[in-house]
């Protein structure tokens, strides 16, 4: 029998009951039950709503959180350096804050690092047996169901969802600070077979997969000439400024391919995700920008940003970076699925730092924030389910903006995307002194690119089955 997820009232009372403000559920209830997303069949959206709940978890509330409506305009750079110091002070500790819906990223996911106290909800919340036992369930249910899926995209997405779940049920129990009770362990296997099960079926073969691929970019030249993506930076926060066709097509657009760093952010993200990066220097030729990267690395390394010394770049450089998931293909091989879940662009609009009270940082600095919205992705296929978040959208610290991102941030604070931006790339330095890419060696070789995204290995004899990884049961990812 499918598991009867609770009423939407139930849901707000149990938050209120675990000391969410009332305000706060006011901003942010219209998303704490997503609107329908998987439509081939019954149990899909059941599995996502119970995979990935809406949390409420204990949380700093910042200056920046709380000052996110309020107008600010510098008249010099000491008032400019005092609001991005103090925008990260806590006002509020330990608040309830309900987490959107809107972001691909799991919560879970959110919860496997080592900082703090979070490492204990892993047990207590992920393997308790209702959990366990309701997923399980679920999981069976859509076995037994006859899909039939609108769209390879759709397919694909699901599977990236099942994916994403399973990679945490993998690594839960790497991260926990006391020891697991048996009964949880084996709840946990019990769950991955379950899980396993799934992605078995939801391979992708070769003619779905560049059905996927083509459908993309269809979408993508429907998108850039009927939905509101602006092509050349206008440097207005009100224009949704999204470059990505040029990019890809290499129009006026270089990708920043890295040398032996080349995995790092596929292992980052343990082999669910591609990332790629892209500049584009006004006046300067491909070959012109990669000597002065190779000069910078070689002169700096990894101080860039930390110096100010750093040859500056001409007035409206721009830098793109394109985090897109990877697909399961029956092969037995992980394939990037070219399908974007994050797009992240800054763009310097004057050469030397200058008060600017429409950019982001008020130096010159614009800002633009895309993630991937799963109803908007199969709904309307021209907007790619890319939604715009603006500079004063509340945000978690850290590369994970939707969740707390406990691996790579100080505490799980409320910010908002202004302030993570400031705080993590501009809190002193100004244009090229803030690109982190910069500090990365280039790939000079184009036919000995070391990335393979083989994550998977089939069995011999076999090319229908993988072989999942033994150790910590990572998939058999290479380090």
């Amino acid at each position: 029998m499918p598991i009867k997820m609770p009423s939407f009232i139930q849901g707000l009372v149990r938050l209120v009951k675990r000391g969410v403000p009332f305000y706060l559920l006011l901003s942010f209830s219209p998303v704490l039950y997503a609107q329908p997303v998987y439509t081939f069949a019954r149990n899909a959206d059941l599995f996502l709503k119970f995979a990935f709940p809406t949390p409420c978890v204990p949380v700093n509330l910042t200056v920046a959180f709380e000052e996110r409506t309020r107008r600010f305009a510098p008249t010099n750079f000491d008032q400019i350096m005092f609001k991005n110091n103090v925008w990260g002070d806590v006002t509020e500790t330990q608040a309830g804050y309900p987490i959107p819906e809107v972001g691909i990223e799991s919560y879970w996911l959110s919860l496997l690092g080592r900082n703090g106290n979070y490492a204990d909800l892993i047990p207590s919340q992920l393997l308790a047996e209702t959990n366990t036992s309701g997923l399980i369930a679920i999981c069976s249910n859509l076995m037994s169901e006859k899909w039939a899926f609108s769209s390879p995209a759709e397919k694909a997405l699901f599977q990236r969802d099942v994916f994403q779940l399973y990679y945490v049920y993998v690594n839960c129990t790497n991260y926990t600070k006391t020891s697991l009770p048996g009964n949880a362990l084996a709840g946990r296997d019990r769950t991955l077979a379950s899980l396993r099960g799934l992605l078995d079926r939801l391979r992708l073969d070769a003619r779905q997969y560049q059905r996927l691929a083509n459908d993309f970019v269809e979408n993508l030249n429907r998108g850039t000439r009927d939905h509101p993506f602006e092509e050349d930076n206008p440097f207005d926060p009100a224009l949704n400024f999204l470059p990505l066709r040029r990019a890809r097509d290499g129009a006026g657009w270089f990708e920043m391919r890295f040398d032996a760093s080349q995995n790092r952010h596929f292992n980052h993200y343990g082999g669910r995700s591609f990332v790629r990066v892209f500049a584009r220097v006004p006046g300067w030729s491909p070959e012109r920008f990669y000597a002065y990267w190779d000069e910078v690395y070689d002169k700096f390394g990894d101080w860039v940003h930390l110096n100010s010394h750093v040859p500056a770049l001409p007035a409206g450089s721009q830098f793109m970076l394109v985090r897109t998931f990877s697909v399961l293909m029956q092969d037995g091989t992980v394939t990037d699925s070219g399908i974007p879940e994050e797009i992240l662009i800054r763009a310097f609009k004057t050469a030397g730092s200058a008060i600017d009270c429409q950019s982001s940082d008020f130096r010159g600095t614009y800002y633009y924030v895309y993630k991937l919205n799963r109803h908007l992705f199969l709904t309307e296929p021209a907007s790619l389910g890319l939604v715009r978040y603006s500079d004063t959208a509340p945000t978690f610290y850290g590369f994970y903006q939707d969740v707390p991102d406990l691996n790579t941030s100080r505490d799980a604070g409320v910010a908002t995307v202004r302030y993570n931006c400031i705080s993590c790339h501009a809190l002193v330095h100004y244009g090229s002194s803030t690109l982190f890419s910069l500090e990365r060696p280039r790939l000079k070789e184009p036919g000995a690119d070391p990335f393979s995204g083989m994550l998977l290995r089939a069995v011999p004899g076999k090319p229908s089955k993988y072989v999942w990884g033994q150790q910590n049961e990572n998939l058999g990812l290479d380090q």
